[in-house]
This record gives structure tokens, C-alpha cells and sequence, in this order.
């Protein structure tokens, strides 16, 4: 695990403005005839053939023009995606439904089936697809939604407030700041090919404020979570471990969204079990997890254990 170096700095803010997009959207729409063929992809089947079918219409459209392209997603939501080095963005581009098709149904089903405010934590936001997936489904029950989108990367950062401006989610909070076990500064690597996999490395080029998930979230006013996704390239075992050993039970999040590769994560996976976390399906790249064991005997048994 990198070594993080004592921060000299205040604690960074955990909400940055989130202003207007410039030019607004709408200025890099599609043509129609374009626009209607990626409608198309939204309407393939789940499977093979419709993933096919949906990767064939997002090559024609991507080839007709350059990007940026501004595109309404999950049914009521907007955003301006890049998708040449970013693979979420041009996944969700076209076939959106296919995109983590069964992770996001599983959150859908969490926002349908309940009641009052959902809470959503967004740990490694990227440019916010998630965030506005759970959104959508917020707002397709009339349901009050609250969240926070954690993303430290300055450049992918900026595309993800410019989508929650151009969506008006207002109710969201950014935080720029990376997550860590406890508090300082670590330093960012880029991936050339795909910005969604910036990691935590002590060779990156770009030094960022780093707070432990508990901290960021009390600084933003959030003392309970419905459902948490995170994707933070291999930071997730110490970042929840430090989460784990530190919450109240109060806040532990009923639901899990994890990347945990193609190889699966033995040791977070054990560890979630022993705060009461089992797993509730498995796809290629991630595991959701649901809060199966009572929360409260579950954590003591994890702090005895820890």
C-alpha cells in the first residue's frame, strides 16, 4: 500500500461549486439522424447479442463526429461524455442499460422498494455515472435523493461537475479529495487509456489532499448511507477497513457496489463479512454486497476481532 506523507494543509472543503457547463448543453448534441441510432442502442436486449448490436451503433456515431457529445442517459439525465479515454463514458454513450446493467438494477430495485430521502455514496465518482443512474431512479418514484461524489482527479473531476450542473443536481456534493486511511497527501497516477483507472501510486505526477471516508462524510453532513458504490483501484480494503473500525453503526451503508476485478478480493470480501456484509451477486468486474447480520453485533464482533 503507498505511504502517505503528514498533510500541512487545512482540511480540504468537501463541496466544490458547480457551476454552469460552458458552452451550456445541448452545444455538442448529436445530429438527429445520429441522435436517433444511439436512441436505438437504449431499446437491445441484455445479453450478447444486444451488447453487440449496441457497440456496432456506438462505432458509427463516434466515427461521424469528434467529441464532446452532449446526451440525455438513464431516462431524464444529462451529460457531456469523452468517450476516446474514458471506457464508462463510452460504454454508457450508447446502450446505457447494458453498462453495469445488473449492479445498477439492483440499485434501482433498493430506490423503488423503499421510502423517504435515499442516501448515495459515490467513492471514485469518475464523471458521475452512477451518481445520476440512482438519481434517475430517485426521481422516476418521486423519491428525495442525497448524495455525495467523491473523485480527486482534477480533469475528471471537472467533467463530472460539469454533468451534475447540466443534470441541475444540486443535491449532490463533490468532494476533491482522494480516500485513504487516514489523513495527508498521496500522489495520482494517470492511465493514458482510460482516466476511469487514476490510482493512488508513489511514482504519479499529481499530489492531492487525502481524508479517511468517514471524515469526508461527516464534513458533508451525511450520517447515514443507503448505498455505497466504490471503485477507488485497489484502495478499497484500506479505505473500509479504517471506515469499519471508525463508524457508528448507525452509518453503515445497507448495500455495496465494489470493484473487485476478474480475480475477485479474498481479503475485502472476508473482511465486509465480518461487519455483516454478504454478497448478493457477482458480475466481471464487481461484487454487491447487502448488510445481512445485525449491524450492531456484527461490528463489535469485527472491533473484537480487529
Amino acid at each position: 500500500m503507498p505511504t502517505m506523507r503528514k498533510s500541512r494543509t487545512t482540511t480540504p472543503s468537501v463541496r466544490e461549486t458547480i457551476p454552469s457547463p460552458d458552452p451550456g448543453f445541448g452545444a455538442y448534441a448529436l445530429p438527429a439522424p445520429l441522435e436517433a441510432l444511439r436512441g436505438y442502442a437504449d431499446h437491445m436486449p441484455r445479453g450478447r447479442a444486444g451488447r453487440w448490436g449496441a457497440s456496432l451503433i456506438r462505432r458509427i456515431c463516434l466515427k461521424a463526429r469528434p467529441p464532446p457529445y452532449d446526451v440525455v442517459l438513464f431516462g431524464s439525465q444529462k451529460a457531456r461524455l469523452y468517450p476516446q479515454d474514458n471506457r464508462c463514458e463510452k460504454r454508457a454513450f450508447a446502450g446505457a442499460h447494458l453498462w453495469d446493467g445488473a449492479e445498477r438494477r439492483y440499485l434501482d430495485g433498493m430506490v423503488a422498494e423503499g421510502r423517504g430521502g435515499f442516501v448515495f455514496v459515490d467513492a471514485g465518482a469518475n464523471v458521475g455515472l452512477y451518481t445520476l443512474s440512482v438519481r434517475a431512479a430517485c426521481r422516476a418514484v418521486r423519491r428525495p435523493f442525497t448524495a455525495i461524489a467523491i473523485e480527486p482527479d482534477p480533469q475528471t473531476r471537472a467533467r463530472l461537475v460539469c454533468n451534475l450542473a447540466s443534470s441541475g443536481a444540486n443535491e449532490v456534493a463533490v468532494a476533491p479529495v482522494a480516500l485513504a486511511a487516514g489523513s495527508g497527501r498521496v500522489r495520482l497516477a494517470a492511465a493514458a487509456e482510460n482516466r476511469g483507472e487514476v490510482r493512488v501510486d508513489t511514482a504519479g505526477s499529481l499530489a492531492v489532499d487525502a481524508l479517511p471516508l468517514l471524515d469526508v462524510l461527516l464534513n458533508a453532513g451525511i450520517h447515514r448511507i443507503d448505498a455505497l458504490k466504490m471503485d477507488i483501484e485497489g484502495m478499497e480494503l484500506p479505505v473500509l477497513d479504517a471506515f469499519l473500525n471508525a463508524a457508528p453503526v448507525a452509518m453503515l451503508p445497507r448495500a455495496m457496489v465494489l470493484e473487485t476485478g476478474r480475480e475477485g478480493n479474498a481479503p475485502l470480501l472476508a473482511r465486509l463479512a465480518q461487519s455483516g456484509y454478504a454478497t448478493v451477486l457477482t458480475t466481471r468486474m464487481n461484487t454487491v454486497l447487502g448488510l445481512a447480520r445485525n449491524p450492531a453485533s456484527a461490528a463489535a464482533t469485527a472491533r473484537l476481532d480487529s
